[in-house]
């Protein structure tokens, strides 16, 4: 309505395309960045479960036929395993139980809230991910109000098509601001739901008039910003893990074999 009033709704649509086909894109190159250290944590736990359940119970029922001397550390991780295997169903219950957690995280509004407040504590990653729905934002407003749009208009469009459920509650808040009087500045400074550059740059614009053109600006360092940290994040996630779970395989493999090795020693 807004690009048909002011003749510019071939720009505008053009303007919104483009920025859809751009979110779709980062998106897609978020989860397939984030899918390898995803495929690496189902390897651990996968391997954890095999070694808990099948490879330390033969251990101690091996070493219980015998006069072995075991450390301690040998002692509690035996006996975690035999504790462990003997719970299976339990375990079956917690597995069914993450699974409806994660549906509930994914289906659910106030299950998305809380996924993003987790996401938000995690170092690195909740940056990148309050820059990426900084960016959406920024962009969306500045294409709507370049359309012509007017501010409390374009907020509402906004928080509507949000993917953050965190954003759409802060945008309410934030409109009703706007809509008695405040400056998008304050308002947003308020919520503390944008990154602070993007409050910053919303004060510069509004400030010279050019509050559209501002946006885009910010939206395009932050696109760039959001490409380069999924390219960091993911590069220090993966060998991080692959170190965390050497070091976990490691230690659990020195558990088992070392009272071996000292009995054969021992015995020579």
């Amino acid at each position: 309505m807004a690009g048909e009033r002011s003749g510019t709704l071939p720009e505008v649509l053009a303007r919104w395309l483009s920025f859809q086909k751009f979110a779709q894109s980062s998106r897609r190159r978020i989860i397939e960045a984030l899918f390898y250290p995803a495929f690496l944590v189902m390897v651990l736990i996968l391997a954890l479960g095999v070694i808990f359940n099948v490879v330390l119970p033969r251990f101690s029922e091996f070493y219980a036929g015998g006069d072995i001397e075991m450390p301690l550390f040998t002692q509690i991780l035996l006996g975690a395993g035999k504790l462990i295997s003997s719970t299976l169903w339990l375990q079956g219950i917690g597995l069914i139980g993450l699974a409806i957690l994660i549906r509930w995280m994914i289906a659910s509004e106030a299950g998305r809230k809380l996924a993003e407040r987790m996401l938000l504590m995690i170092p690195k990653v909740g940056t990148l991910y309050r820059m990426y729905h900084s960016s959406v934002f920024c962009r969306t407003l500045g294409v709507l109000l370049s359309g012509g749009l007017p501010a409390v208009q374009a907020l509402e469009v906004v928080q509507r098509t949000s993917p953050s459920e965190r954003m759409k509650a802060g945008l309410l808040t934030i409109t009703d601001q706007v809509r008695s009087g405040s400056s998008l500045n304050q308002a947003l400074e308020q919520a503390k739901v944008l990154d602070p550059l993007a409050v910053e740059m919303v004060r510069v614009g509004e400030q010279s008039s050019a509050l559209p053109e501002m946006l885009d600006h910010v939206a395009d360092f932050f696109d760039q910003e959001v490409e380069k940290a999924t390219t960091a994040v993911t590069s220090l996630i993966g060998p991080v893990l692959i170190l965390f779970m050497g070091i976990i395989v490691l230690g659990l493999l020195l558990a088992i074999y070392v009272p071996l090795f000292n009995a054969s020693s021992v015995v020579r």
